[in-house]
């Protein structure tokens, strides 16, 4: 986020020419970004809105300590991306393309010095040659930074087999050497040194004039053996440094690498930790759930068990309710049958005598004699 912040800053800085410490700055931040997630994808996107001047100065500081894999990864997301494919050429791909270009070859780098140029020329080719845009931003951006030592090293390299490339793409770039040369960009060997020496297979671009490398007829013969042996010391030497270099660039990518993976498994076992934690929290919850729910099933057990007593005592007293009842019931009736049998038996004498007005007298007697009783056991009739 400090290296987006960083970025986004300098890009508010809107200057027709950028100063070396915002540059600096700029580079220092992409070279962070490329760390991140996505790192090439942002990278090149930034380049894309960044002055020209910061995409040369950062894949040279880039090329001093990234692999060759991380270095194609950057030059292949530069080039897929959409502004640079579909935007204005003159702002962006020919600037920042042939800035790339520059730097890459410049450190070596042909393989992806050669793919961004490459992407460039298949867009700038037309039925009439290449466009004066291409040709135009070529001369400022590497002709006239005498970086044409470096292109002339790419194109032997890639005709050489050392740049994997397809044999259109090789012609492509012989035909646009040429037509720099047709237009006065580059005009004899004298005005472009190549630093290493073009193999005879190599097909250089017209006007391009090898120099024996024999001495001279004014210069002895021993003065040039020593020059010979001195170069072929100084070549060696530079061999050695580029072996050395290589180490040390592999060193530094384990270095990262290993930083990486730290990191990496540093997040992880905080993530980890995490879920310890949260395991052991849902643990004690769960533990918590269980002691409350066996207190929970010890009253429902001690409930049950009120239960069961008291519907057992309540059948128990109804029991002994509807026996007392009973009981009630058969002395009552023994009571009252008791009561009445002297009525009844006087009945029953009289009920075969003719009606007269005693017995009438009588009867009525006996039946209020008989509702008395009633009312005395508890039998109304209101």
């Amino acid at each position: 986020m400090d290296a987006i912040k960083t970025l986004e800053d300098v890009l508010a800085k809107k200057a027709k020419n950028m100063s070396n410490e915002n540059r600096k700055r700029a580079v220092g931040a992409l070279l962070a970004l490329f760390g991140e997630d996505n790192g090439a994808k942002q990278v090149a996107e930034y380049l894309i809105k960044l002055h020209y001047s910061v995409c040369q100065s950062f894949f040279e500081e880039f090329c001093l300590s990234a692999s060759d894999e991380n270095i194609i990864a950057i030059a292949e997301a530069l080039v897929n991306d959409e502004q640079f494919k579909k935007g204005k050429t003159n702002n962006i791909m020919y600037p920042k393309g042939l800035s790339a270009v520059l730097a890459l070859a410049s450190k070596g780098k042909y393989q992806a010095s050669f793919l961004v140029l490459s992407r460039i020329l298949s867009q700038s080719e037309k039925a009439g040659g290449f466009s004066d845009g291409c040709v135009n931003n070529f001369k400022k951006l590497i002709a006239d930074k005498n970086g044409m030592p470096f292109i002339l090293n790419l194109f032997e390299h890639a005709t050489e087999g050392e740049v994997a490339c397809k044999e259109f793409e090789l012609k492509r770039l012989d035909r646009f050497l040429k037509s720099l040369d047709d237009k006065g960009v580059v005009t004899s060997h004298e005005e472009v040194e190549v630093t290493s020496p073009i193999s005879k297979s190599t097909q250089p671009p017209s006007g391009f004039v090898a120099t024996p490398l024999s001495p001279a007829p004014d210069v002895p013969q021993q003065k040039h053996e020593k020059v010979s042996n001195g170069a072929e010391t100084i070549t060696r030497i530079e061999k050695n440094q580029q072996e050395i270099l290589a180490a040390i660039r592999r060193l530094v990518d384990s270095r990262s690498s290993i930083e990486a993976l730290s990191l990496a498994i540093a997040r992880r076992d905080e993530e980890i930790s995490a879920i310890k934690s949260d395991l052991a929290e849902k643990e004690r919850r769960a533990a918590s759930l269980a002691s409350e729910i066996g207190v929970k099933e010890k009253q429902l057990a001690e409930m049950k068990g009120k239960i069961d007593n008291l519907t057992g005592r309540l059948r128990t007293s109804l029991q002994m309710d509807n026996i007392s009842k009973s009981q009630e019931l058969i002395t009552l009736k023994n009571d009252i049958s008791e009561a009445l049998k002297l009525d009844y038996a006087d009945f029953a004498k009289s009920k075969e005598n003719p009606y007269s007005e005693d017995l009438f007298e009588a009867y009525r007697s006996t039946l209020a004699r008989i509702f008395k009783l009633l009312k005395r056991f508890g039998i109304t009739c209101q």
